[in-house]
């Protein structure tokens, strides 16, 4: 072998040996740079978990203000160095910047990374806000051992803390949860969209109602007054007022010519006996008329939207009773009553929506206009979603007055389920789900825990990182 063959060798020997060593090299590098990725994806993952926990925190917290800091510098993953914050903010209307809607919380984090001076940094964005009790056709916390029976019909969505108690064959047409559980007495009741259990408690505060309901934010606020709400087929609202406990069927009997006004003998404003406003909206801007501390009395044709809140100042007061005085009916603009879409009837139209939150009771009078005088409420036709806080919606002596027919196209939530039937007498119950509330719900109706609306996380890699 010549002396060029042997350099030739030596050369190639060479050549192959450097790059060897640079493909070895190279691996090494790539193989480092994998275990750095998976070390970034693995510490997003687990700040993302983080979040989830924090944020479930916030969702339990009851105790809302205005801004919390939940987790701050809090060592995470056995990892000196990482922290990880959570603030909440809150969530305002924009059309009503004093009303709070939801929260906005927004979470960080920081992670050092192996064998770097940098850190990885996550920022995640989270809306929270609950879904309105409109939803549900019917929502109660206590049964009160009411059972559904043979041949009633659950028009929509249903959920009870209590136990849900059948004794014979009810058809349940939307989803229906339950915190205990079914009691099946006898019979084969149908679920169509099918039965889970779930918690979902009562709101203990009413504070979108009453921060709507101010005037501040454009809301008709009567205190210490008896109110009554008469709603015209043509769209004008009228609104008596009277001292506390003044006869019913001398309130409904105030007209134009009643003249003056009355106080709530607190020192508040006063305010006149009888107001005709051209609408809904020109009653309450922000589409939320509340009274404190005395009873409300509603009847008539709505032709517009409008939430009636009920309340007393003081935990466990009674002052606060709503009174069902007659039908209450959606109207079109011609003053034709215009039932809104419903299970039963999907193609109705209605463009009206009524809620009445009411922290007390709420009741269907036995007599129109709440009069022994007249005439007994037999028949009733009511286009609303009912809400009550500390206790139910019943008919004024279920168990003696003249049997009828209760059409009801909205909803019902209540602390504890009153009485409309019983031993015959009373209400045949035809309770159906105003559609229309899917899209939206009355202006300042309660709210469910809140539950996350929309995510957005945003993982920071340092830029450094693809630079080797």
């Amino acid at each position: 072998m010549g002396r060029t063959s042997l350099f030739l060798i030596i050369g190639f020997n060479l050549t192959f040996m450097f790059m060897g060593f640079r493909l070895a090299t190279s691996a090494s590098a790539a193989y480092q740079k994998y275990c750095d990725y998976l070390d970034i994806e693995q510490a997003g993952l687990a700040m993302e978990s983080c979040a989830n926990i924090a944020i479930s925190h916030s969702l339990l917290d009851t105790a809302r203000s205005n801004t919390i800091i939940m987790f701050t510098s809090q060592t995470l993953f056995n990892k000196t160095g990482s922290s990880f914050t959570l603030t909440q903010y809150p969530l305002y209307d924009p059309l009503s910047p004093s009303v709070q809607i939801g929260e906005s919380l927004k979470v960080t984090g920081t992670y050092p990374l192996a064998g770097s001076s940098n850190y990885l940094s996550d920022t995640t964005f989270v809306r929270v806000t609950g879904n309105s009790f409109s939803q549900y056709v019917f929502y109660s916390v206590n049964e009160g051992g009411i059972q559904w029976l043979n041949n009633e019909i659950c028009w929509g969505r249903y959920h009870t803390q209590d136990n849900l108690y059948v004794n014979g064959n009810p058809d349940f047409k939307g989803k229906v949860t339950t915190k205990k559980g079914l009691s099946l007495m006898s019979g084969t009741p149908q679920f169509e969209q099918g039965i889970t259990k779930a918690d979902i408690s009562i709101p203990a505060h009413l504070d979108q109602l009453t921060n709507y309901g101010s005037t501040l934010a454009g809301g008709a606020y009567y205190q210490g007054v008896d109110t009554y709400v008469q709603f015209m087929d043509d769209g004008h609202v009228v609104v008596r007022a009277a001292s506390v406990g003044t006869s019913p069927a001398t309130v409904w009997g105030y007209t134009s010519a009643t003249a003056g006004s009355v106080s709530d003998g607190a020192g508040g404003p006063s305010v006149p006996k009888y107001q005709v406003f051209n609408s809904a909206a020109a009653l309450a801007s922000s589409g939320v008329l509340l009274v404190q501390d005395a009873a409300l009395h509603v009847k008539g044709e709505l032709n517009g939207k409008i939430t009636l809140g009920c309340i007393d100042s003081q935990t466990g007061g009674t002052k606060s009773q709503v009174w069902i005085d007659s039908s209450i009916a959606y109207a079109s603009a011609v003053g034709v009553p215009s039932p809104p879409p419903s299970y039963q009837y999907p193609g109705n139209v209605s463009n009206s929506m009524l809620g009445i939150v009411a922290t007390n009771t709420v009741t269907v009078s036995q007599n129109i206009n709440h009069d022994n005088t007249k005439a007994q409420l037999n028949n009733l036709t009511l286009n609303a979603s009912i809400f009550s806080q500390t206790s139910g919606f019943c008919a004024e002596n279920a168990g003696t007055r003249t049997p009828g027919l209760l059409h009801l196209v909205g909803g019902l939530q209540q602390l504890t389920r009153g009485l409309v039937t019983q031993n015959g007498k009373g209400f045949t119950k035809d309770y159906d789900w105003d559609k229309n509330l899917a899209a939206g719900s009355p202006k300042g109706y309660p709210s469910t825990p809140f539950v996350v609306q929309n995510w957005i996380d945003l993982t920071t890699i340092p830029p450094d990182f693809w630079d080797n």
